[in-house]
């Protein structure tokens, strides 16, 4: 029983990360202290276009998709000057 609580534990502070990482990337907000630089840039482009994927099994509502959708082309057009 204990290690099925551990993996639910983990399981939860799994999903908590990646709902802050796409949430973050969807709306291309900074923590404080936290400055704009390729790499960041690089991962949030990544983590939209894996949310967006055809079969990602992270679900988002239509609302947030279209919002990523947009970030996501807003970081491409970015990317190109």
């Amino acid at each position: 029983n204990r290690h099925n609580l551990n993996s639910r534990t983990e399981v939860s502070a799994d999903k908590a990360f990646l709902e802050r990482a796409v949430q973050r990337a969807i709306t291309g907000s900074l923590d404080p202290g936290e400055t704009i630089c390729g790499e960041r840039v690089a991962a949030d482009q990544a983590t939209l276009e894996w949310i967006l994927h055809p079969g990602c099994s992270f679900e988002l509502p239509a609302e947030q998709r279209t919002a990523a959708t947009t970030q996501l082309q807003r970081l491409r057009d970015n990317e190109k000057k």
